[in-house]
């Protein structure tokens, strides 16, 4: 039944995903006059929340859904010491494979990642700076 399939999908979240939801949209960030909106996720939230890495699957659309967000960065600490993903999404006037490709990444014009080594916070500003330059060009 229909139903039952949109239940399987948007209503059996993990507890351990809803508390990592909740943690995540405190660090949420809007720059360049709400262009760009960004999520962090620090190796501490994980411990916290008892969420895995897979559990972060879609928290990045919170950032994008902001009314006048054109891009949505997340970067998450990953269990490798000095080390993120970060995950880029477009509505489409944004080319985020372009940004992406910056730091070693790929994917398509509106959705793509990178693995990156360094601080959560230095990663996050470097992507921010990369994506307000490409809004600006």
């Amino acid at each position: 039944a229909p139903w039952l399939c949109a239940q399987r999908v948007f209503e059996d979240q993990p507890l351990a995903k809803v508390r990592l939801t909740a943690l995540v949209l405190r660090t949420l960030e809007l720059h360049g006059d709400g262009k760009i909106a960004s999520l962090t996720i620090s190796s501490e939230m994980f411990a916290a929340s008892g969420a895995d890495q897979e559990l972060t699957e879609g928290l990045v659309n919170f950032a994008r859904s902001v009314e006048g967000v054109e891009a949505a960065v997340l970067v998450r600490e990953t269990p490798t010491p000095g080390t993120c993903k970060v995950s880029l999404r477009s509505r489409g006037t944004v080319d985020v494979a372009a940004t992406s490709m910056k730091f070693g990444g790929g994917g398509h014009s509106a959705a793509a990642g990178a693995t990156v080594k360094g601080s959560l916070a230095d990663i996050k500003a470097r992507v921010v700076s990369a994506l307000l330059d490409q809004i600006r060009a």
